[in-house]
C-alpha cells in the first residue's frame, strides 16, 4: 500500500525532471539562435526542402551548440565535387554525423529519439515555428508567417531580423517540442499525422492583390478544426493512418513519414510547427495516396506541436525566453481558412490571425498585441 501512495510521487519528481530538461535543452537553442543573429545581424534559415545541401536550423545552429565537428562534415558536402547527402536515404555507406544521436535535440520525455537502431538518422523533438499557415513541402527560398525563411541561410534574401519583429521578441515563438513518429506508432496522435480527412484541405479562389486577377488555389487549408475529427478514443483512426515509405528500401531503419525522424532535413513536415490548432492537436497532411507508401511530407502540413508533458508543451520566445504553453491556449476561429498566399513563393507576414492568442505568437509583425503571459 506504501509502494501504490508512493509511486505517483516518484513519477511526477521524475516527470517534473524530465520538462525541466526538456526546458533546458530549448532554452540552448534560443540562446545559439540569438548567439547566430549576433553574427549574422539575420535570424538563420528554419526549412530547405529541394536541396541536399543547403542548411535547414540545425545545421546554421551547429557552431553556436558546441557541434563544430559535425558542422564541419556538413561543411564538406558543399564543396565542389562533393557527393551531395540526404536525409531522405540514410545507408550504411552515409556520413556517421547524419546518424549521430545529440543529446540536445531530445527531450527525455519522448523515448523514441534515444532508442535509435543501427544506420538510422539522430532524431530530433524540437522544431522551428513557421506560423499561422499550413506550408507545403516546396518551401525553398521563402519566408513563412512565422519567423523562419527557407532555403539558405547566409544568402536567404528574405531572413528576418530581430527589428523586423514588430510584434515584439517577447510575443513571438521561435521553438516547441513535437513527438517523434517512427514505424510502429502511427497511430500515435502526437506523433503520427492524419491524411484524407475530408474538409481540412480544398480549393480557394481569391483576388490576387497585385494585379486584381481571380485567382483559385488548389489544396488550401479551408477548415483546420476538422483534423481533429481524425482522432478517436485518443488515436487517429486506422483509415488515417500515415504508414510512409520505409527508407532505405533495403532494409528499414526508419520511415520517412515521420515527425522528427532526422535532425538532418529541413522540410517542414521534419523540423516545422503551427501556431493554428492547440498544442497536442493531431497533425494533418493534404497528401492523398495508398498508405503503404505514403508521402506526406510532399502535401501541405497543418502541424500542431505536441509532447508527453501533461496539459502543455514547452515553448520558447525569440527573446530567448522559454515558457510552458498550455493546451487550452486560445485558438480563435479553427474553422476558417488559413493565411493567403498568391502562390508557393509569395506569403503575406502581415495582418492579424485568425487563430486567436495561438496564432498571434507565431506571426512576427501580424500586428497583435497578445502574449502567452
Amino acid at each position: 500500500m506504501l509502494i501504490a501512495l508512493l509511486l505517483p510521487a516518484v513519477q511526477a519528481a521524475r516527470e517534473a525532471a524530465r520538462r525541466m530538461s526538456c526546458t533546458n535543452k530549448a532554452k540552448q537553442l534560443s540562446l545559439a539562435m540569438l548567439n547566430y543573429e549576433d553574427s549574422y545581424k539575420e535570424l538563420p534559415a528554419g526549412l530547405f526542402t529541394t536541396g541536399t545541401r543547403q542548411p535547414n536550423f540545425v545545421m546554421s545552429l551547429m557552431p553556436f551548440i558546441e557541434l563544430t565537428a559535425i558542422y564541419e562534415g556538413y561543411v564538406q558536402t558543399t564543396l565542389p565535387g562533393a557527393t551531395a547527402v540526404s536525409a531522405w536515404d540514410v545507408r550504411p555507406t552515409s556520413p556517421a554525423w547524419i546518424k549521430s544521436t545529440i543529446d540536445v535535440f531530445l527531450c527525455p520525455s519522448d523515448s523514441v529519439g534515444l532508442s535509435k537502431v543501427g544506420d538510422a538518422p539522430g532524431m530530433i523533438n524540437y522544431r522551428v515555428c513557421v506560423g499561422d499557415y499550413a506550408p507545403s513541402q516546396t518551401v525553398g527560398g521563402i519566408t513563412m508567417r512565422g519567423i523562419f525563411g527557407g532555403g539558405g541561410a547566409l544568402d536567404n534574401p528574405q531572413a528576418l531580423t530581430l527589428a523586423s519583429i514588430t510584434d515584439g521578441t517577447s510575443n513571438t515563438l521561435a521553438f516547441s517540442e513535437h513527438g517523434i513518429g517512427i514505424p510502429g506508432n502511427e497511430a500515435n496522435s502526437r506523433a503520427g499525422v492524419a491524411h484524407s480527412v475530408a474538409g481540412v484541405y480544398g480549393s480557394m479562389t481569391f483576388r490576387h492583390p497585385y494585379t486584381g486577377a481571380t485567382q483559385t488555389n488548389a489544396d488550401w487549408l479551408l477548415s483546420p478544426i476538422t483534423c481533429l475529427t481524425a482522432v478517436q478514443n485518443g488515436e487517429i483512426k486506422e483509415a488515417n493512418r500515415s504508414y510512409g515509405l520505409l527508407r532505405p528500401t533495403t532494409g528499414p531503419l526508419y520511415s520517412a513519414s515521420t515527425h522528427g525522424y532526422a535532425w538532418s532535413d529541413g522540410c517542414p513536415y521534419a523540423i516545422g510547427f503551427t501556431t493554428i490548432l492547440p498544442p497536442n492537436s493531431v497533425s494533418c497532411t493534404s497528401y492523398t495516396g495508398n498508405e503503404q507508401a505514403f508521402r506526406p511530407h510532399q502535401g501541405r502540413l497543418l502541424g500542431s506541436p505536441t509532447s508527453y508533458h501533461s496539459g502543455g508543451i514547452v515553448a520558447s520566445r525569440v527573446d530567448g525566453s522559454v515558457r510552458f504553453l498550455n493546451d487550452a491556449i486560445d485558438c480563435g476561429n479553427t474553422s476558417g481558412p488559413g493565411s493567403l498566399s498568391t502562390d508557393a513563393r509569395l506569403v503575406y507576414l502581415t495582418g492579424e490571425s485568425i487563430y486567436g492568442v495561438f496564432g498571434a505568437l507565431g506571426t512576427p509583425r501580424g500586428g497583435e498585441t497578445r502574449s502567452m503571459d
